[in-house]
């Protein structure tokens, strides 16, 4: 065999095939996490959006206070009054210039009780300061 048919063969052979590289599982996406709490008489159902994949907890919502008797949404009563009013059983509830603090602190409660149960986890950026503790 010459010198050019040795090469001639090796340039007909095919090319060796990369070895297969197993392509990274994409991230689960985030879940929601509800939580049922009391404060204040009130009655809050505030949900917490967690990533498995990186162990955070991303973000914390309070949602709407809900009436402790019939379980329903409450809006704030109509005459005007900063109050929280059910337009089902008629229930008011006292004056609501500091729900704010009311909705951070139940959010803030929900997410240690997580955190809490869940070690391996850790408070995201967008949470108050008061989950972190």
């Amino acid at each position: 065999m010459s010198l050019l048919g040795f090469l001639g063969g090796r340039a007909e052979r095919p090319a060796p095939k990369p070895a297969a590289v197993a392509a990274p599982k994409p991230a689960a996406p985030p879940r929601s996490v509800g939580a049922r709490r009391e404060f204040r008489g009130l009655l809050w159902f505030p949900v917490l959006t967690v990533s498995d994949g990186d162990k955070l907890v991303v973000s914390a919502r309070a949602g709407l206070p809900h009436c402790p008797h019939c379980l329903r949404p409450l809006a704030l009563a109509a005459d005007g009054s900063e109050r929280w009013a059910c337009a089902a059983c008629g229930r008011v509830s006292p004056a609501c210039d500091a729900d704010f603090f009311a909705m951070e602190a139940v959010v803030a409660a929900c997410a240690r009780d997580f955190l809490a149960k869940h070690p391996d986890f850790r408070p995201g950026p967008a949470l108050p300061a008061s989950a972190r503790a």
